[in-house]
This record gives C-alpha cells, sequence and structure tokens, in this order.
C-alpha cells in the first residue's frame, strides 16, 4: 500500500478471490442505503448470486443489476509525502452502480477487479489472487443509481509480491456482482432521502487531495450515525476519472435546509474543470 490510509471503511477493503474460485465460472443526488440481509451462484458473464427465497417475479427472471459508468486513476506520485512511481501506484475506481428492475435489489455484493487490455483479471506479482476489493450496497430502489468507489491497494511499494501488482497494465476495472436479493419494494423500510446541493471541487493539493464543499439536506433531517460520503470524481466532458470515499462529519442536529459539509478527494494531477456527485452511503461500503 503507498500510505497508511486509514480514513476508508476498512481500509484497504476486504480481499476477494478470483471469481472462478467461487463460481467455477465468472451526479449530484445522494442515494441513502439501508440494511437489510439475504443469498446461489450463476456461472459466465457476471456473476449474480440470488437469494431462492426471494427470487423476483418470473416477468423479471432475467433483470440484473448494471455498471452504467466506470473510471479509474492511477494514483501515482507524491502520495502521503513522498514519490511514488507508476508501477508502485494504486488504483482508483469510481463506478455508476444501476437497478433497471422492477424490484429493489438488496444486500448486493459486487467485487471491482483490475483487468488488463484484454479483459484479463490483472495478478498478483506472486501469481496468487488478483487485484480486486469486495464492496456491499443494502439496497437498491428500482431505477436507482448510486455511485461505488475506491482503490485497490498495492504492496509494491513495500517491495514484497503478495498483493502487489503492476498499475501501469491496468486498462479497465471490471465489476461482478457475488450476490443480489430482491425483495418487493413495499417490503422495503422507508428511508431518509439525502440531496447534495452547491458542490464545488477546489484546486488540487500538493497531495493530490482537492477540498470538496457540498450541503447535504436529509429529508426528513435525522440524527446522523455513521455517515460515509462516495465522492465520484468526473472531468469537464463528464467522464468518470476516479472516486473516493470519506467519512462526512456532520452536525448533530441537522438543520432542515441542508448542512455545509466539507470533505476532500483525490484526483488526478493536469486535471481542470473538475466535477463531483456526492452519494450518502451509510456506514460505508
Amino acid at each position: 500500500m503507498t500510505g497508511r490510509r486509514t480514513d476508508g471503511p476498512g481500509a484497504g477493503g476486504d480481499r476477494v478471490r478470483p471469481a472462478w474460485a467461487d463460481c467455477r465460472g465468472r451526479w449530484t443526488a445522494l442515494a441513502a442505503v439501508v440494511g437489510l440481509s439475504l443469498g446461489s451462484c450463476t456461472g459466465g458473464g457476471a456473476q449474480v448470486r440470488t437469494s431462492p427465497s426471494a427470487r423476483p417475479p418470473a416477468t423479471a427472471a432475467s433483470c440484473q443489476l448494471r455498471v452504467a459508468e466506470s473510471g479509474f486513476t492511477n494514483r501515482h506520485g507524491l502520495v502521503y509525502g513522498r514519490q511514488v512511481p507508476p508501477a508502485q501506484g494504486e488504483i482508483q475506481y469510481g463506478l455508476i452502480v444501476e437497478n433497471p428492475c422492477p424490484q429493489a435489489a438488496v444486500d448486493v455484493r459486487l467485487v471491482a477487479q483490475a483487468a488488463d487490455a484484454s479483459g484479463t483479471p490483472l495478478p498478483y506479482d506472486d501469481g496468487v489472487g488478483s487485484a480486486a476489493e469486495l464492496r456491499k450496497l443494502s439496497v437498491l430502489l428500482p431505477g436507482q443509481r448510486i455511485g461505488v468507489a475506491g482503490e485497490l491497494n498495492n504492496g509494491r511499494a513495500a517491495g514484497g509480491t503478495a498483493g502487489s501488482y503492476d498499475p501501469t497494465k491496468v486498462a479497465a476495472i471490471s465489476v461482478s456482482f457475488r450476490h443480489v436479493g430482491w425483495q418487493p419494494v413495499a417490503a422495503v423500510p422507508q428511508q431518509a432521502t439525502a440531496t447534495s446541493l452547491n458542490v464545488t471541487v477546489g484546486a488540487r493539493g500538493a497531495d493530490g487531495y482537492a477540498p470538496v464543499t457540498f450541503t447535504l439536506k436529509l429529508t426528513p433531517p435525522r440524527v446522523p450515525s455513521d455517515e460515509w460520503g462516495c465522492i465520484i470524481v468526473r472531468d469537464a466532458a463528464g467522464k468518470v476519472l476516479s472516486g473516493d470515499v470519506r467519512r462526512l462529519t456532520l452536525p448533530p442536529s441537522p438543520a432542515a435546509a441542508g448542512d455545509v459539509v466539507h470533505t476532500q478527494a483525490w484526483v488526478p494531477p493536469s486535471s481542470s474543470g473538475l466535477r463531483a456527485e456526492i452519494y450518502s452511503v451509510p456506514g460505508g461500503f
């Protein structure tokens, strides 16, 4: 890992095995997620697990979640006070996951994985496993889009081979849905909606981080507990460049009109006209 990042939930993410090891086969709105718990693996293509007791109705049997957008950046250069060469950097990625289905997707578990130009998962230097990270979403309502972000830790800077990979060979981020449960919308507890207003991205600092400021409005207002924000960074044309996950500092009693939140996100060098969209992720990924 190229630094001592401890701000993200489960900093570094969960280690995951390649898809075949389990299956033997393959902007500005905030979206609040809730915790439910539901769980079989289908081979080929995107791996999707669906609880046998909560399958979609026959008319939606073939419906699946999809990744509408994705982007990534190799985070190198000055990182946590020291220079990191490109071959020792870490992949910082951002995804937009969408539910086009008529039912609510619950207990979603997906794996974001680095792939090379041929689409093959990028292996670790020791040949065991590949550069990947597990992410979890509690609920994704019909038609809802949510940002998912993270970083693929790299042990190369520490000189090891285990958990190390060559980020210069990454050409894409592939996503496998390892588990998706389905429930009728009426069965999902109603949650507060979260909206981000007046999102601004400041100038990139020497450490690669740029200040991000926005107004967070919770309807109805609620006392925040463990509030995290997924920040999707876009270029001036709207293309996803990367993503970041940060803990949001909110007042004990949120105002009905919303509260100004100050945070930051790592952004690529030599970038201008950056935009950001924020997604609320209570409890993190």
